[in-house]
């Protein structure tokens, strides 16, 4: 028994997640999840029975029972149960990443390490933006849930036993994740995308398991659509949060979703973004000496640190660059049927298509074949669970909490990359890959000041 339990604590995984636990430990201990959406779910809790105050939300706002009765639960308890919840969902988190997309091979340890600094690059300050607690509970943990219940994809692909105790806490964590709407979404595609390859592989034979799982997904997918509250919440919305959402055409959304999700990334120098964009181009240079293939990749990247990062730079130097700039970034849908004539219009959606294209070009190109490059669509499953905020009033109510599912997704398709090309063993490519580690190191070191320093100011005021 003592031998076990050495050999599970020299385990190289146990130990990342024992720091992802610790580090966020530290970051949770000094929040009180007491306002905004917090202080109202605190009083009605009060003022309400648990069962009166769901009933009310199913049929005036929300299908989010399971995720309103765990944060309701949490609030009721004290503000250290949320703090306990939030540090072991945010470490499922981070070792449901690990487990899933670092291989077992002779870097294992280098992209353990690597996983480690790309989680904590994920800009975590931005689930304060409706409360902590309301937050964090309607993002982080039903993704942490949904991306557990993928670890049995993970042993069903590769034909692996799944323990028996493991297939309720499994079901378990996608029943939660998939009472989020854009978490929902996400696994429709993920489910329908592996499903059809599990049939076209297996010839029809599919673990009963993953067919149960599929079920539990358009079980979800069924109670989100029919409950009357997410009808009634999307009239209010309009009138709150966007008037002109009614007036919006199939192709306005679409424009729209595309085009705020890329303003955004580029504008507001979304870190995320810029890891995954710099990691990408300086993977690309490296292994092509094509200088427009060089150039192709440094289009999103180039655009994020022009429009972004050093924007007050380029405004001072040359005075017109923030009109341009402004043509970008304004969240709304640019080109209708009163302006198609007026070219400057298509400006937004073309730039976001170039800066798409680019993407899903340097990882074709990183990866070779379609086919191995899983990256790709991440990326495109990513992009699209922001997109899908377009059919929403609230895309720019939300603000950028909502990126959380699409900022993962470049963080996981950074880790792909990087795993990928260190398959290059040569004395060249390997200082390219060191000096990348490091500098993701770096930033994530930096990121978890800021994001401390953040916490500590904004709970003294």
């Amino acid at each position: 028994m003592k031998e076990k339990v050495k050999e599970f604590l020299k385990n190289d995984l146990v130990k990342i997640v024992f720091i992802i636990f610790v580090l966020q430990f530290i970051l949770n201990i000094f929040i009180t999840p007491n306002r905004y959406d917090d202080e109202f779910f605190i009083k009605r809790i009060t003022e309400y029975s648990m069962g009166d105050f769901l009933d009310l939300r199913w049929n005036e706002w929300t299908s989010r029972m399971l995720i309103e009765f765990v944060l309701c639960s949490v609030l009721k308890i004290s503000k250290y149960a949320w703090i306990i919840g939030q540090t072991i969902a945010m470490t499922i988190l981070g070792y449901s990443i690990l487990k899933i997309f670092v291989k077992e091979d002779a870097n294992k340890k280098e992209m353990l390490g690597l996983g480690l600094a790309l989680i904590f690059i994920y800009p975590l300050d931005r689930m304060s933006s409706a409360g902590w607690g309301a937050t964090t509970v309607n993002y982080i943990w039903p993704f942490a849930g949904a991306m557990f219940s993928l670890l049995a994809l993970k042993k069903i692909w590769y034909k692996e036993k799944i323990k028996w105790y493991m297939y309720p806490l499994y079901m378990v964590g996608l029943i939660f994740g998939c009472n989020q709407e854009q978490v929902c979404a996400l696994m429709c595609l993920v489910h329908v995308f592996f499903t059809i390859l599990l049939i076209a592989r297996d010839k029809f034979k599919v673990s009963k398991f993953w067919m149960l799982q599929n079920l539990i997904v358009i079980i979800s997918l069924i109670i989100i659509v029919v409950c009357p509250g997410n009808s009634v919440r999307k009239i209010s919305e309009i009138g709150s949060a966007y008037p002109d959402f009614e007036s919006l055409t199939l192709f306005d959304k679409l424009a729209l979703g595309v085009t705020s999700t890329c303003s955004e990334l580029i504008a507001n120098a979304n870190p995320v973004f810029i890891i995954f964009t710099f990691v990408m181009a300086v993977i690309v240079c490296n292994l092509y000496k094509d200088n427009l293939i060089r150039a192709v990749s440094l289009i999103p990247v180039m655009s994020a640190l022009a429009f972004g990062l050093f924007k007050d730079i380029l405004t001072r130097v040359f005075p017109y660059f923030d009109m341009y700039r402004n043509i970008f970034t304004q969240n709304r849908p640019m080109v209708t049927a009163a302006n198609y004539t007026e070219l400057i219009n298509f400006v937004p959606v073309i730039m976001s298509f170039v800066i798409l294209g680019a993407i899903v070009l340097s990882l074709l190109l990183i990866f070779k074949k379609l086919r191995n490059s899983l990256a790709t669509f991440i990326f495109i499953v990513g992009f699209g669970t922001r997109c899908a905020m377009a059919f929403s009033p609230t895309i720019f109510a939300s603000t950028n909490r909502t990126f959380i599912f699409m900022e993962f997704a470049m963080l996981i398709c950074t880790l792909l990359m990087m795993q990928d090309y260190m398959k290059k063993d040569d004395k060249n490519h390997r200082k390219v890959q060191n000096k990348l580690i490091a500098v993701t190191k770096i930033a994530a070191v930096l990121q978890y000041l800021n994001i401390l320093f953040f916490i500590m100011i904004t709970q003294l005021v």
